[in-house]
């Protein structure tokens, strides 16, 4: 872990992993609350993030209201998800937006540095985002030839399946 964090590339990987949970956190609270919510088949969809009761809205995490303005400029029929704090910004786009407290930034910061701690308890020596890959279930894969022998391995013999859209959720 004193590795990866180390690397100058970290902070960027951890940030796009926060969205990832923040994607995972927004479906799992909005399900709670009785929404039928699907995850796009592809984690690099630029409009939306999910479907919530048929309706697309990207998930929109962090400090910064900048991201969320640009979405709206970009996709202006396209919902936000985020936390209160962001939502604050944009009330022009009230009925757009759905504010989760869950979504706040030290809440899925310490979610997100949660899960990495977690893989290193695991003993995995990686040179890439097995998270991010897992997160959204790109089915069974070797890994890429950076990645350390035992990880490899690992990954070879994995047997990870890639989730229906009814059942997405990595």
């Amino acid at each position: 872990m004193a590795q990866a964090s180390a690397s100058p590339e970290f902070g960027t990987w951890l940030d796009t992993l926060k969205g990832y949970v923040g994607e995972q956190v927004a479906a799992d609270v909005l399900r709670s609350q009785g929404a039928v919510v699907a995850l796009t088949a592809a984690p690099n969809q630029p409009e939306w993030d999910l479907l919530v009761n048929g309706e697309p809205y990207n998930v929109k995490v962090g400090v910064d209201p900048e991201h969320v303005a640009r979405h709206f400029q970009e996709y202006p029929d396209v919902g936000v998800i985020t936390s209160p704090e962001l939502a604050a910004y944009f009330p022009e786009h009230a009925d757009q937006i759905i504010a989760l407290p869950e979504l706040s930034n030290p809440a899925l910061e310490h979610t997100t540095q949660q899960t990495v701690e977690a893989i290193g308890e695991v003993g995995w020596d990686f040179q890439w985002p097995i998270v991010t890959w897992r997160h959204r279930g790109f089915g069974s894969s070797t890994c890429s030839s950076r990645a350390r022998p035992t990880s490899r391995r690992a990954c070879a013999t994995s047997r990870w399946t890639r989730p229906t859209r009814a059942g997405a959720g990595g």
